[in-house]
This record gives structure tokens, sequence and C-alpha cells, in this order.
């Protein structure tokens, strides 16, 4: 999953053309829907924090592989220090939070979910840099959200909600803590290679 993040950290901080990031953002999709889905299914024989270890040891050694292999330059002390705190959002809590939460639902549901992560990026960016989203935006916002609690099928009974939502709202507040990471990475990113700033 870090590897998805690499190609969303691409984006935000790319001066690439529009398609090229569009790209990236369509990559980093495909890596979280088969993450997921991986995910899930190997949360039988693995516990969710043991999952992560093994998750994030792949993941970053596959990343530090590229880096050598493309020679990339190393980032600075200062960039580090700017961005590597960033992975106790995520990977950190997000991560970890996103999959006791994934051990208790479907790999469907756990994607629709993260789906509304755009969303989230739009408004915590609104909380705290000012950025305020159009109108046009915030009625699709509302509307993508019905379609998504429709999805969800969360009109369900009081028992039904007390077994189940729990591991949701796992999910979704993974979700915003993710969203919380976007916003502050492409807002103190420096120069450095996001391949790079995201290995470290």
């Amino acid at each position: 999953m870090p590897v998805a993040r690499a190609c969303l950290a691409r984006v935000t901080s790319s001066s690439g053309t529009a398609m090229s990031g569009a790209v990236y953002a369509a990559l980093a999709a495909l890596c979280w829907g088969a993450a997921t889905v991986m995910s899930k299914s190997a949360l039988g024989p693995f516990a969710p924090l043991m999952l992560l270890v093994v998750q994030l040891t792949v993941s970053v050694l596959c990343l530090w592989i590229v880096i050598r292999w493309r020679r990339l330059p190393q980032a600075t002390p200062a960039e580090l220090r700017r961005v590597a705190w960033l992975g106790l959002l995520e990977p950190g809590f997000a991560y970890m939070i996103g999959l006791f939460g994934l051990a208790e639902v479907g790999a469907a549901q756990a994607t629709l979910i993260q789906s509304s992560e755009g969303i989230m990026i739009v408004l915590v960016s609104a909380v705290l840099f000012g950025q305020r989203p159009s109108v046009r935006f915030l009625i699709l916002s509302v509307l993508a959200l019905a379609g998504l609690i429709v999805a969800l099928d969360l009109s369900v009974s009081m028992s039904s909600l007390r077994q189940g939502l729990g591991a949701e709202m796992l999910i979704a507040f993974a979700t915003l803590v993710a969203a919380l990471y976007v916003v502050l990475s492409g807002a103190i990113a420096g120069t450095a290679d996001a391949i790079v700033i995201v290995a470290w």
C-alpha cells in the first residue's frame, strides 16, 4: 500500500500534466483496491498487526530497490524531518485501524468506505487551510455520500448496527486519517522525489 501512496504523492507534488496526474491517481486506486482484497484474504492466517508488519516490510523493501535501481537522489535531513513524522498517520494509524476494521467487514464494504477519501481530503483542506470547495462539489459530495449509505445498507436494525457498524466506523476513521496524511504531505512535501519520501 505504500506503493499506492507513492503514486498519489506524485499527483500532489508533481508538476507534470493533468493527464499524468490522472494516470498516477488511477494506479493508486488500482493498488488500493487490490491491496484491500488481498489483505482481507490474508487476515485469516495473520492477525491485523502482524499483517501490517509483513505488508510494510515488503513494501518498503520494494521501494528501496526502486530507489537504488533508479539512483534517485536522497532526501536531505531537513526534508526528512519535515515528512518522516507523517508515517505515524499513514501507514501507522491509518493502516493499523483499517486492518482491524477489515477483519470484521467484507472487502467490498471496506472499498466503498475508502472511496470517500477524496471527499474527506477536500473537507480536511477546507478546515485546515480554508480552501473552500465549490457549491457544485458539495452537492455532488452529498449525492455520493447518500449513494454510499444506500450501497452499504446502513439502514439496518439496531442489533445489526451494534454488531457491524463499529468495524465500518473504524475503516471510515482510518480513511479520514489517510485524508489528513494526503493534505499535510501535499502541504509540506519538499523537492525530494515522492518515492524517496514515501520510503522514508
